[in-house]
């Protein structure tokens, strides 16, 4: 019986420590897998909420635009001065 017990202890101990540095080397091989995602995750939402931002404001000058020109010359009349101007 005490042998057994000792092959039990043993059985367990060695289970433990491989089970231990299977976890330590998994969790450490998944983190730098999944870093280099979530940056670039980050990055690409900062540059969509960048272009987001950039077409709302390009739609609204295209609507300010089109409430101060009624035909085509005059458009390009508007936009060739707010170019003199310096506005984009």
């Amino acid at each position: 019986m005490e042998r057994i017990a000792i092959l039990i202890g043993e059985i367990g101990g060695a289970g433990a420590v491989v089970f231990g540095a299977f976890f330590y080397l998994f969790k450490s091989t998944f983190k730098q897998m999944i870093e280099p995602l979530s940056k670039s995750i980050d990055g690409l939402t900062f540059n969509v909420g960048l272009q987001t931002d950039l077409l709302k404001e390009h739609k609204n000058k295209l609507d300010t635009l089109e409430s101060r020109v009624n035909g085509h010359d005059i458009r390009i009349e508007v936009i060739e001065h707010d170019h003199e101007r310096g506005e984009k």
